[in-house]
C-alpha cells in the first residue's frame, strides 16, 4: 500500500509535500497533532466504527474533520462546530472547504482546538469510559437476569480487576466505591445501572 501512495504522491506532483512517516511514537504522535492545522478523518465506511485517532487529536487540541457516516458513531466523537467540522462522505468539495475555512475563518481552529480538548477529556477520560463499559455489562447481565437466563456461570473477576474497578469507583466520585466493587463482583442485584 505505502510504495502505490508513494508513486501516486509523485504522480499527482505532490511528493514534495507529503511525508510518510511510518511508525511513530507517542511523542512523535502528539507532536504531529500540537502542529498540523487538523486531523483529516474522510472514513467512508460503516465499518469504521468509532475513530479512536480523533479523540487522541482532540486530546491535543487538534480540531477533525471527520464524515458523517451512516449507522457509526464517527460525527458523535466529534461534533461538527464544536470540536471540529463534519463533512458528507465521498465528497472532496466538502473537504477543501472545511480545511479552508480552518485556514481564513478568524478564530474558529483556535475555538475549534479549545473546546476539542475540553470534549476529549469530559467525554472520553478513561474513568468515565470504564465506567460506562461496566455499566454496559451489568445492563446485559441485569436483562439476561431478567430474561431468565442465569449468570452464575461467571467467574468473579480477578483481585487486580476488583481492585481497579475499586478505584474507579473512587476516581468518579463514589464515595467507597461500593457501586464499581459491586459491578466487580458480578451481582447484578447489588449493581447500580445508569
Amino acid at each position: 500500500m505505502r510504495q502505490y501512495l508513494e508513486k501516486l504522491a509523485r504522480d499527482l506532483g505532490v511528493a514534495d509535500r507529503v511525508t510518510f512517516a511510518g511508525f511513530a511514537t507517542d511523542a512523535q504522535l502528539a507532536g504531529a497533532y500540537l502542529a498540523a492545522t487538523a486531523l483529516w478523518f474522510p472514513s467512508n465506511a460503516r465499518s469504521e466504527a468509532f475513530g479512536l485517532v480523533q479523540i487522541e487529536a482532540m486530546a491535543s487540541g487538534c480540531p477533525v474533520i471527520n464524515t458523517r457516516i451512516p449507522g457509526s458513531g464517527v460525527d458523535w466523537v466529534s461534533l461538527h462546530g464544536q470540536s471540529g467540522l463534519t463533512i458528507p462522505v465521498e465528497d472532496p468539495v466538502a473537504l477543501a472547504e472545511a480545511a479552508r475555512r480552518l485556514l481564513d475563518e478568524p478564530g474558529l481552529r483556535q475555538r475549534l482546538s479549545r473546546d476539542a480538548r475540553r470534549r476529549a477529556m469530559a467525554e472520553f477520560d478513561q474513568h468515565r469510559m470504564a465506567r460506562r463499559t461496566l455499566d454496559v455489562y451489568a445492563r446485559v447481565i441485569q436483562e439476561a437476569q431478567s430474561g431468565g437466563y442465569t449468570t452464575d456461570v461467571m467467574e468473579p473477576p480477578p483481585a487486580r480487576l476488583q481492585r481497579w474497578v475499586r478505584q474507579l469507583g473512587e476516581a468518579d466520585g463514589s464515595a467507597d466505591g461500593s457501586d464499581a466493587v459491586d459491578a466487580a463482583s458480578g451481582d447484578p442485584a447489588r449493581m447500580a445501572v445508569a
